[in-house]
Order: structure tokens, then C-alpha cells, then sequence
């Protein structure tokens, strides 16, 4: 809901937004190689846990922790894919269970690696703001109804009923607005739900930022200062790292610059600014990224990890995009 006693012809309805399931979709599909020989099991995968992996292998070949060893292998591309679920070390163990003595190498397909996955949940929102009449939010409301990952992959208990993964981005609201509310519903559905890169990250910024865009626009204000404003005003640890990017980005991108002819707008959304074009070259034109550099590691580790976050990101967003583009693939 967005109510502005200045504004007029403003609707009340809360606004509502979603986003569907993403699979992992690792370079290399799901697989890994086992042993089960003199009361011993060996395994060779690629894994995100080797404790996990381990324990899972234990437990499949029914032999004692101590009686199973896991080589841990290049990933071949994770995504938390490799990380908490572990069928695929138990699907390899439990078949050299049955052939003892004889190495067993299980690779799945694509297409069963792909309908076997555990999705990124999809998640659906409800968000509303209260202005006063200078434009300035007084108030922000957020719903999410989301399954858990923790309740049903992990089989976990939630601390008041909520999972922190499904609720980050608004649990560490970077704002400097007054009164704000977020609430978080649990919603399980048949679909397997697992970890994907940065979970509620990935998510929940897409929502909490288009929204904000409605509020500037219903606010008459600029969204990029609409924005500074808020962060400036918070002054917490986490609205400085988001300034900083912010400001990185919109002087990377030539924010307040003409666009060079043929192209069609410049699109913010989470970190990034996307040039668009139109014409019978239509399409995206290029994108600049900021990214907070401090947890992330240096050198070669920051340069992968940055390039494959806008990659996936890219692929992500990329559906949205299109109708700012004239329906351009």
C-alpha cells in the first residue's frame, strides 16, 4: 500500500510480486564414485561437505564413520547444490553396496540431474509504505510466503516460526525509514527446495528494490537520490556498504549521462545498472556491478566469484528484462 496525502490517483492496494523456483544447473551434473569393500567404504565426488558426504556414506553402506574416507574432488560447480542434500553420494553407495568390491561410478544426466534438483524456492510478496507529505516513507510492510529450506531439507527447527535464510534482504533492512515491519510465512510445497548461491539474497533485494522504485515514483523523487537519502539516513554498518556500492554503480554507469543514441534506458536493479537497446540489434548493450569486496577474498577468488554471480544473476533477471527491450532474447 502506498498512501501520500500530496499525491493524488495513488492506489491503496498493496503491491504483490514473485519469483518462481531456479534449479542449480552445475556445469558438471550430479555423480560420484564408490567402493564398498572389507567393511569399508570409499567415495570420490564432488561436494560443498565432506562431513556431510561422509556421514551420508556411513550411513549408506551401514558401516561406522570412522570406516568410511571421502576424496573430495574439483566441484564442477556447486550453488549449494553439493551441499546439503547428498542424494548423490547415497544413490552411488547404495548401489556398490549391492556390487561389493567393484567401484561403481554414478553420473546422472541432465535431464535427471535438472528434474531431480532442490530449487531455489519461489517466493511470493506483499509489500506497502506509508509517505507523509513531504514524500518521505514513514512506513514499510513486507509479507513473504515462502517454503523453508532449514524445516525441510535440513529438518530444523525455525526460531519463532522463521527461516533467516527465506527473509534475508529485509532482515537487514538498510533503510533509514521509521517504522518497518516484516513478516515471514512458512508455505511448503511438493517442490525439493535447497540451497542456491546466496539463498534469500538472490530473491528478496528484486522485490524490496522494485518496490522502492514505486515509492520514489509515487514520492516525485529521483530514485538514485531517493535511495542516497534513505541509506544516509540509517547509518548502520550494513546502509554504508550499500551507499558505497551504490555510488560505485551510478558513477561506473554514467548514471545522470545522455544515453548514446539507439540505446533505450538504463535499468538499476541490486547492484548492478543494465544498458539497454532497441532496434534490430535489440538486447542488453552492457552492465556494470559494484560488489562489497570485504567477505569475499581477494585476487582470482573475488575476479571468479564476481563474474559468475553476474552471470547467474544475468540468466535470473534476464526474462524481466525483455519487456523493457521490446521482447528482445
Amino acid at each position: 500500500r502506498i498512501s501520500n496525502q500530496a499525491a493524488t490517483g495513488v492506489s491503496n492496494r498493496p503491491r504483490q510480486c514473485g519469483v518462481q523456483t531456479y534449479a542449480a544447473n552445475c556445469l558438471e551434473p550430479m555423480g560420484a564414485t564408490a567402493l564398498v569393500k572389507d567393511g569399508r567404504v570409499e567415495v570420490w565426488c564432488s561436494t560443498q561437505n565432506g562431513e556431510g558426504t561422509l556421514a551420508v556414506a556411513a550411513a549408506s553402506a551401514g558401516v561406522q564413520p570412522d570406516k568410511a574416507e571421502v576424496h573430495k574432488m574439483q566441484v564442477g560447480g556447486g550453488f549449494g547444490r553439493r551441499g546439503g542434500s547428498q542424494d548423490f553420494t547415497r544413490l552411488a553407495v547404495q548401489i556398490a553396496r549391492t556390487m561389493e568390491g567393484t567401484p561403481v561410478k554414478s553420473l546422472w544426466t541432465r535431464e535427471e540431474d535438472t528434474q531431480h534438483d532442490f530449487y531455489r524456492p519461489a517466493a511470493l510478496y506483499r509489500l506497502k509504505a506509508g509517505l507523509d507529505a513531504g514524500g518521505n516513507p514513514i512506513g514499510w510492510y513486507t509479507r513473504i510466503a515462502a517454503p523453508s529450506i532449514f524445516a525441510t531439507l535440513l529438518k530444523l527447527p525455525l526460531k519463532d516460526g522463521i527461516d533467516s535464510s527465506m527473509v534475508e534482504g529485509f532482515s537487514e533492512f538498510p533503510y533509514g525509514i521509521p517504522n518497518v515491519r516484516n513478516e515471514y510465512a512458512q508455505r511448503d510445497t511438493h517442490v525439493p527446495v535447497g540451497f542456491w548461491r546466496t539463498v534469500g539474497w538472490s530473491q528478496n533485494p528484486f522485490a524490496r528494490e522494485c518496490f522502492l522504485d514505486e515509492v520514489a515514483a509515487v514520492a516525485g523523487k529521483e530514485p538514485y537520490e531517493f535511495r542516497r537519502t534513505l541509506l544516509a539516513a540509517e547509518k548502520s554498518e550494513h546502509s554504508g556498504r550499500a551507499l558505497g556500492i551504490l555510488d560505485a554503480v551510478a558513477k561506473a554507469a554514467g548514471w545522470r549521462k545522455p544515453l548514446p543514441p539507439g540505446r533505450l534506458s538504463r535499468y538499476r536493479r541490486n547492484g548492478a545498472v543494465w544498458q539497454l537497446r532497441r532496434g534490430r540489434d535489440r538486447g542488453i548493450d552492457e552492465r556494470k556491478a559494484g560488489i562489497e569486496s570485504s567477505s569475499s577474498g581477494g585476487g582470482n577468488r573475488l575476479r571468479v566469484r564476481r563474474e559468475s554471480r553476474q552471470y547467474r544473476g544475468a540468466a535470473a533477471g534476464i526474462s524481466r528484462l525483455r519487456a523493457h527491450c521490446g521482447g528482445a532474447r
